[in-house]
């Protein structure tokens, strides 16, 4: 069940940056499965910690980053990292917990072309 409803977030929050202005893309940071150990593992290439949805506004160029939490998930150590740099950097990065943390962020609505 949370697997569904993260999915449906993760997709109400891609149709809603996509209307906003937003070039943006779910972030794929799955384990890779090694054939010789049939078994899944840390996929080498991935940078801990990045959010599960990134992009940039299409006008402004400003980066955002959405994490998609459901229930009593919580941000790991790596996703806050990643968080303070990106925000210290003046990127846009939110935790979602629902649509409408999303839809109510004044700062997405800032970075639109229609300011």
């Amino acid at each position: 069940m949370a697997k569904t409803q993260t999915n449906n977030l993760t997709n109400s929050c891609l149709r809603f940056l996509n209307v906003m202005g937003y070039k943006a893309w779910r972030n794929n940071n799955n384990a890779v499965y090694d054939v010789k150990a049939k078994s899944f593992r840390k996929n080498p290439s991935t940078l801990l910690g990045v959010p599960d949805i990134i992009g940039f506004n299409k006008t402004t160029g400003k980066f955002i980053g959405v994490e998609i939490k459901v229930g009593k998930d919580r941000l790991s150590p790596e996703q806050k990292d990643f968080q303070k740099i990106a925000l210290d950097s003046g990127c846009i990065c939110i935790v979602v917990k629902e649509i409408n943390d999303l839809i109510n962020n004044k700062e997405i609505w800032n970075q639109t072309k229609h300011n």
